[in-house]
């Protein structure tokens, strides 16, 4: 990873100056991560694929509806970890 690129809250992103790459906000919430969601369909065309883990902010009553609303994004969730 070089200067350029930090692990930001939400994932790996390329945190470089540049209009096409969203800035992430502070804070695992819910509001934050339908911010994120709106800023990538901004700037992505097509079918959105997102493979999420089991973060609780994921799986909010609001992501999920944003999810359906937008008909070109798919969600899919990691299997949660077994113990052992």
């Amino acid at each position: 990873m070089d200067a350029e690129e930090k692990r930001g809250p939400l994932g790996l992103l390329n945190h470089a100056p540049d209009a096409r790459s969203p800035a992430v906000p502070i804070g695992r919430t819910s509001a934050n991560f339908l911010v994120f969601l709106d800023q990538i369909v901004a700037t992505w065309e097509g079918e959105l694929v997102l493979i999420l883990d089991n973060l609780s902010i994921h799986k909010t009553l609001d992501v999920l509806l944003w999810a359906l609303a937008l008909r070109r994004s798919i969600f899919c969730f990691n299997p949660p970890m077994r113990p052992g």
